[in-house]
């Protein structure tokens, strides 16, 4: 990979804190909806409809401006708004499971106690959060995690200039990264974004899914156990739903769903407030 980048790494995950453009996905069809289980809600909060990023871990997103805040789907904050922003000097690019990037590259994290942002401390060992070292400009824009069914985090890299996602292995560094992409896009599918175990292309949205493997053999068999292998999946929505959304979030059982219009749909029976 031209120019990946030059790192010193480790592996740390905060615990405190949590073709040819006309062709279509098969992941498209006219049976189901993304909606599906999911609560229309009604928020006072119009900086969502500018979302960039978000995080399941104390329900956080950035703006596309930068900007970091807190929301709350069934009830208010003392503002009288379902959200409210975390004042900081600081604008930020990315959320990594529970460690917000800023812009100049230092981690950080909402305590959530405090309701106040603190700089992650490296040094403090039972602290633990992925991050590296001499990284690129917008090395972190690539990164993101996703649980499989055992509950391991997996950290992947998108390879935009090749258009592939490929699997850390233990540490986050370029020499780490499994030989094979775990996910390798059409020509012509361009990646939209990135969050916590979903990708967004033009053509599909892609989930990090646990399939069974020995399905016939797991449901027959009491002293057979079920074995699965981690990959990810189209998600199965209509061609013209799929047109008609914002932004997308989808980690273990909890779902979020923005559509252009301002609609937003949200799995309140998983909803961690």
């Amino acid at each position: 990979m031209k120019n990946f980048v030059k790192v010193v790494s480790c592996l740390m995950i905060i615990m405190l804190v949590c073709g040819c453009g006309k062709k279509e996905k098969v992941a498209l069809n006219n049976e189901d909806s993304v909606k599906d289980n999911l609560t229309k809600v009604k928020v006072n909060c119009e900086e969502i409809q500018d979302i960039k990023d978000f995080s399941y871990y104390n329900n956080l997103f950035i703006t596309k401006k930068g900007k970091l805040y807190q929301i709350n789907f069934s009830q208010l904050f003392s503002n009288d708004k379902n959200c409210r922003e975390i004042k900081s000097e600081i604008r930020f690019k990315k959320i990594i499971r529970g460690g917000i990037i800023g812009v100049d590259n230092n981690v950080y994290y909402f305590d959530a106690n405090k309701t106040e942002l603190v700089k992650f401390d490296f040094q403090d060992g039972y602290l633990t959060m992925p991050y590296i070292n001499n990284i690129e400009k917008d090395s972190y824009e690539n990164i993101f995690s996703a649980p499989n069914k055992a509950g391991e985090q997996n950290y992947f890299w998108v390879d935009r200039e090749n258009n592939k996602i490929y699997m850390f292995e233990e540490t986050l560094q370029p020499s780490n990264l499994k030989k094979e992409a775990i996910l390798t896009l059409e020509q012509g599918e361009n990646i939209e974004y990135v969050v916590d175990n979903l990708i967004k292309t033009n053509r599909a949205i892609y989930t990090f899914q646990s399939i069974i493997i020995n399905k016939d053999e797991c449901d027959k068999y009491a002293d057979v156990d079920c074995k699965y292998t981690d990959k990810f999946e189209p998600e199965k929505i209509t061609k013209e739903e799929f047109d008609q959304i914002k932004f997308m979030y989808k980690l273990n059982n909890f779902k979020m769903v923005i559509m252009k219009k301002g609609e937003i749909y949200v799995d309140l029976n998983n909803y961690n407030d």
